[in-house]
């Protein structure tokens, strides 16, 4: 073999080599050292793998800890972790599979947006439900009247913000907590109707919805969070005499009828 010949196959081999490693690299499983640790937090994921298994040293996934991974088509989250952050997943856009403990149930802001599992979800059922969080909704599918599900337990932060069809809401029975800025700027939001299992509405749930001009709260709801009726210009709170929800209408001067 001439020396330049053998110099080309030699080129050649080292071209392969690395597409190769390229292409076997995105199907093998991700390597501990594609993941940023940091106190049982993980805060990245530099891997390339399309499969991704999170190590079970992991209690809690951070903010966008894998935003924009387009390459990633499964994921599995084990039961060590109890949280998910804000858009942890967000801009996956491949990401078809994933595998929830059941024992998981608390999320930030639209963790899983816009990834084909989200999307397929919600074309099918409108609602985004996991583990009893109801995480958001298909806002193209908005109507005047929103019912939230029966088998929700929490309505997740940032869910519905936004929306500017709905005009009515009704929390059903069920449901404990409605979550940061939930219905944040839904400009067209009339009235909410909430059930006697609520007992938590947090901080911001129905700012500037200054269009609302009736709330009706139980004496169950024991929490009411900061700024969780800001700039509801036009709100009447309905509820019972001595309860939570009077007291904090007097306190933050929001005009109040007793119910019985």
């Amino acid at each position: 073999m001439s020396r330049n010949k053998f110099y080309r196959l030699i080129v050649m081999l080292c071209l392969c080599s690395i597409f190769l490693g390229d292409r076997f690299g995105q199907y093998a499983q991700a390597k501990s050292s594609d993941f940023v640790i940091v106190k049982g937090v993980l805060t990245q994921y530099k891997g390339k793998s399309k499969k991704v298994t999170i190590p079970k040293s992991v209690k809690s996934i951070g903010d966008r800890a894998f935003y924009n991974c387009e390459y990633i088509t499964s994921v599995v989250i084990p039961k060590t972790v109890k949280s998910v952050g804000d858009g942890a997943f967000s801009g996956c856009k491949n990401l078809a599979k994933i595998s929830i403990p059941k024992t998981l149930k608390s999320f930030g802001a639209h963790p899983f947006f816009d990834t084909k599992w989200s999307n397929n979800r919600m074309e099918n059922d409108m609602f985004l439900i996991v583990n009893g969080v109801l995480l958001g909704a298909d806002s193209k599918k908005q109507t005047e009247e929103l019912i939230i599900p029966k088998g929700v337990k929490i309505v997740n932060q940032a869910s519905f913000n936004y929306w500017t069809g709905i005009e009515s809401v009704t929390i059903p029975e069920g449901v404990e907590k409605i979550g940061n800025i939930a219905f944040m700027m839904c400009e067209n939001l009339r009235s909410v109707s909430i059930s006697n299992t609520v007992t938590s509405i947090e901080d911001g749930a129905f700012s500037d919805c200054y269009n609302l001009k009736s709330i009706t709260l139980t004496k169950d709801t024991t929490f009411i969070g900061e700024g969780a009726f800001r700039a509801c210009t036009s709100l009447t709170i309905y509820c019972p005499k001595n309860s939570y929800a009077q007291k904090y209408a007097k306190t933050n001067d929001i005009p109040y009828e007793i119910i019985k």
